[in-house]
C-alpha cells in the first residue's frame, strides 16, 4: 500500500493531509512503531534562536 511515491502524491492532490498519509502507509503496510520520536513546534522566531545552540 502506497508503496511509489506517485501514489502519495495522488493523495496529496485529493487534499489528504501528509500526517494522514504517513498513518495510512504505517497501517497497511503493517510497520511497527517501537519508540515514538520526540516532536515540537516552536512557539515564535525568537525561541528558535535559542534551540539551535
Amino acid at each position: 500500500m502506497l508503496e511509489t511515491p506517485e501514489e502519495r502524491v495522488e493523495l496529496l492532490k485529493a487534499g489528504i493531509i501528509g500526517k494522514k498519509i504517513e498513518e495510512l502507509y504505517i497501517s497497511g503496510n503493517h510497520i511497527k512503531i517501537l519508540k515514538h520520536p520526540v516532536l515540537f513546534e516552536l512557539e515564535s522566531q525568537e525561541m528558535g534562536r535559542y534551540l539551535k545552540k
